[in-house]
Parts: C-alpha cells; sequence; structure tokens
C-alpha cells in the first residue's frame, strides 16, 4: 500500500546541505556557484533494488568489464562538491534557495522525491526528506497519493532530469574513459586505475565522504571533444570552477577531504587551461 503525502516548501533551507545532482547544462550555468565533481558508482545487484527501480537506474548506466571479465554497471553523474552536513554554497542567510526561480537545479526542484525511484514505482513509505520538514510543511497541496505523485510539476521536473540524463549519457562514457586513461598515464595499471575512478558503491551516495571526484577536467575535455562545448566556453566553465574551488578551500578547511578533492580539481583544471588555450 503506497503513502499518502502532502506537501508545501515553506523555505526553511533544512534541506538546503550537502551536494546535489547536476545535468551537464546546469553544471555550465553553475560552475561559478558550487565546487563541482564528477561521480561513477558501481551499482548493486538485482537484489538490493526493487525490480522497477533496477530497470529505471540500469537505463543510465554505463557498462564496463571487470578484472574477472564479469559485465559491471556503473551510474554516472554530476554533483556539487558539498560536504555532508554543510549548508549549500546557494543558501541564503534567509535561509532561501538564492538560485530559485533563476536556475535552480532540477534535483533540488524535485524533493523531496527523488529522481531515482520511477514515476510507476509506488511510494510506500514517507520520503526521508521530509523528516527535516516543519510541521507546516506537510499541510499543503497533495504530492502522494497511494505512493504515487500527484503533483504535475514534480512529474514534469522527473521527466526534464530523463531527458537531460539520456542527452549527457554518451559524454558521461567518454569522462569516464578519459578518467581512467589519465589515471594510467599518472602510472596505476589498469585494474587500478578503474577501481580508483569507479571506486565509490551506490549504497555509500550520501554519506560522510564527498561521493564525487576531481573528475571536471576530464568532463570539460569530453564535452570540447563531443562539441558539447567550444574551446572557449570550456575555458571560462574551467577558471569560473577554479575561482569558487578556491574560495571554498578556505570555507571548508575542516573537511580534510573536501579540501583534498578542491585542491586536485584546480590542479587538473590549471593543466586543462595549458591544453586548451594552447590549442586555442
Amino acid at each position: 500500500m503506497g503513502v499518502n503525502v502532502d506537501f508545501n516548501c515553506v523555505g526553511c533551507g533544512r534541506c538546503c546541505v550537502g551536494g546535489t545532482k547536476l545535468s551537464f547544462d546546469e553544471m555550465v550555468k553553475l560552475a561559478g556557484v558550487f565546487p563541482i565533481g564528477t561521480s561513477f558508482h558501481s551499482l548493486p545487484g538485482k537484489s538490493y533494488f526493487h525490480p522497477k527501480q533496477y530497470r529505471h537506474l540500469k537505463d543510465f548506466c554505463l557498462a564496463f568489464q571487470t578484472e574477472n571479465r564479469e559485465i559491471g554497471r556503473v551510474l554516472p553523474g554530476i554533483a556539487t562538491m558539498t560536504p555532508k552536513g554543510e549548508p549549500c554554497p546557494a543558501r541564503s542567510d534567509d535561509m532561501r534557495c538564492s538560485r530559485h526561480g533563476v536556475d535552480k537545479p532540477a534535483n533540488c526542484s524535485a524533493s523531496p522525491l527523488s529522481f531515482t525511484i520511477p514515476s510507476d514505482l509506488p511510494w510506500t513509505e514517507t520520503p526521508r526528506f521530509l523528516a527535516s520538514c516543519p510541521p507546516e510543511a506537510l499541510r499543503g497541496p497533495p504530492l502522494l497519493r497511494n505512493g504515487r505523485s500527484v503533483d504535475p510539476a514534480y512529474r514534469q521536473t522527473l521527466a526534464d532530469m530523463k531527458r537531460a540524463a539520456v542527452r549527457d549519457f554518451a559524454l558521461m562514457k567518454r569522462t569516464l574513459e578519459l578518467q581512467i586513461d589519465l589515471k594510467i598515464n599518472e602510472g596505476l595499471g589498469a585494474h587500478l586505475a578503474v577501481q580508483s575512478t569507479i571506486g565509490w558503491r551506490y549504497e555509500d551516495i550520501g554519506h560522510d565522504r564527498l561521493s564525487v571526484t576531481e573528475g571536471l577536467a576530464c568532463l570539460l575535455l569530453a564535452a570540447v571533444q563531443l562539441e558539447r562545448l567550444g574551446v572557449h566556453q570550456a575555458i571560462d566553465v574551467a577558471t569560473a570552477q577554479m575561482d569558487v574551488c578556491g574560495r571554498y578551500l578556505e570555507i571548508w578547511r575542516r573537511h580534510s577531504h573536501a579540501v583534498e578533492m578542491m585542491s586536485a580539481q584546480v590542479m587538473r583544471l590549471r593543466l586543462l587551461l595549458d591544453h586548451l588555450t594552447a590549442g586555442a
């Protein structure tokens, strides 16, 4: 039996902590706002999910061959590098989203529901994101009835996110290839290069450590190669991202893993800028 949930966002800002998923186009627009990385999560087996959810996620996965010649599946993504528990860089002092109505990520607009749950799979329990909401947020218009979304705005957001994921599929595949090649060129063997790039499990998402890596330079290079961005656009995005990472290195200095990732990001972006400007 699915749940019934009413919801009306009251702008309390309690959910505006930690990272959020982005499409490639959103990354380009927001590179001057958030530190941003890439993620390649290995997908668990069918037993971990409801069959419908597994099929839904599988549609967005890249296939790769493991050391044992088995076929593994990787869920690729682009996400902000905000450490768990830290306020989102877009959250204003009044707890409101500074990107609301401008270029707010679709993943945030979909909250408190989730892109990882297919629209034809009923919610059997209250979405966990609602646990932090004040009581008045749960006295809004209908969100779920018998576990299914009855909010047309959410359903449209979910459809838009699915289209963006399909559009970004080839780009993320090329990004993964470039990240593995980069690590091999840095001296790792092929197996270790794959293992270190696809080192995060899907079930680890949201835990204490960042689940994104310093992969933006490879993403931008892939975008130029596949003509999703021109060279000068990529240079602008890389420059904006270096500035943002430089600011947040100080703000998030107590988060050693975030500092490590952002420092590596700045280094790789600087090398990318040298490469792009030499060929421009």
